[in-house]
């Protein structure tokens, strides 16, 4: 499904997707147009059925004379995209990159990891959101099973602005500027000044909400204080909804999530379990006026960790759009309520103690 979304002031355009094949037709049909410039940084990106289109397209780009630059996330795709593919791009002129390798003298920099999503074109045309590249989300690769996830494109001003936070990257006084163009801002989660930037957002959206927080994520393992102003929230008559994965592709991590329902549920908040298929989405509606589509899901690691990109909106359009999305998403869920919560407890003590470890330290 794919909705245009005009954007009425800023001279700007947004699409948005849910379907993994409507979202690579258009990003290959930008590709096989693209003139000047091609900027591409993903977490995964498989060299599979849906990975070799890209590939070849890029490749077709690079021959027409369009300078690409290609950044990967070392974990994420080292062991899903192959070095002879890497060697044939950087043959044909792209400046191809691992980002984050292991070095032993910075170990622990491994653990801060490239989760952004990000393709810019020719500085006119931007993606971000939470598809990674890859069969996954294909429905003509992967059927019914397909994951369930959110992406957004954009052009106008904040196109070019996504070209510089990809050149930016590790500039974290450039990627500390917050731009808005017209009703729209991207936002990376660190900068020099503040190094948790999309935590400190949504905190404080959270905290001034005035109607609703509808929070979608495949990954709910957030901090104390986040989970508080959620609790506060829901204790002042705010709407407070979560939306979470039936079934996780990482089992400890929806145990972590489930450590939490009873408190949650307790203090008024609703919690959701998507059925159909895996829920991979991360976007946030607050109010009538006020949304984000990104890659950071809503835990410690990409509040604390990684390095992530948001688009933040306060286009009604887009609002209403992300909330008709939850709302069908919801009428394809299961509510939890305090009596349910005994059938889906965490089962034994190894993994309450693995799912404590967990909320610690995902």
């Amino acid at each position: 499904m794919t909705d245009r979304i005009p954007q009425q002031r800023g001279n700007e355009d947004f699409h948005l997707f849910t379907e993994g094949d409507d979202l690579v037709d258009a990003m290959l049909a930008d590709i096989a147009i693209s003139q000047s410039e091609i900027l591409l940084e993903m977490y995964i990106f498989k060299e599979d059925g849906v990975g070799r289109q890209f590939v070849t397209a890029l490749l077709q780009a690079a021959a027409r004379g369009v300078s690409i630059q290609i950044r990967l996330d070392a974990l994420g795709s080292g062991r899903v995209f192959t070095q002879a593919t890497a060697s044939k791009l950087r043959e044909c002129g792209v400046a191809f990159s691992w980002d984050n390798q292991w070095n032993w003298w910075h170990p622990l920099r491994y653990q801060r990891r490239n989760h952004r999503k990000l393709l810019v074109i020719d500085e006119r045309i931007a993606y971000v959101g939470g598809f990674n590249i890859g069969e996954e989300s294909s429905f003509r690769f992967s059927g019914a099973a397909r994951w369930r996830d959110t992406h957004v494109r954009l052009m106008g001003p904040v196109a070019k602005q996504a070209a510089v936070l990809f050149r930016s990257y590790r500039n974290t006084n450039a990627c500390g500027e917050e731009r808005w163009f017209g009703h729209s801002l991207l936002m990376s989660n660190y900068s020099r000044r503040c190094r948790y930037r999309l935590r400190c957002l949504f905190n404080g959206r959270f905290g001034n909400a005035r109607s609703k927080i509808w929070l979608t994520t495949p990954y709910f393992v957030p901090d104390s204080r986040t989970e508080r102003l959620l609790m506060k929230a829901a204790g002042r008559g705010i709407d407070v909804r979560i939306l979470l994965p039936g079934k996780s592709d990482i089992p400890v991590t929806q145990w972590a999530a489930r450590m939490s329902y009873a408190r949650l549920a307790r203090s008024g908040v609703r919690i959701y379990e998507y059925a159909p298929r895996f829920l991979h989405a991360k976007t946030i509606v607050i109010d009538d006026d006020w949304s984000t589509v990104g890659t950071s899901n809503f835990d410690y690691r990409s509040f604390f960790q990684n390095h992530e990109l948001n688009f933040v909106s306060i286009s009604d359009d887009i609002n209403g759009c992300l909330s008709k999305y939850f709302e069908g998403d919801l009428m394809r869920s299961k509510e939890i309520d305090l009596h349910s919560l005994e059938n889906i407890g965490i089962a034994n003590i190894f993994q309450r103690l693995i799912a404590f470890f967990a909320r610690k330290y995902l």
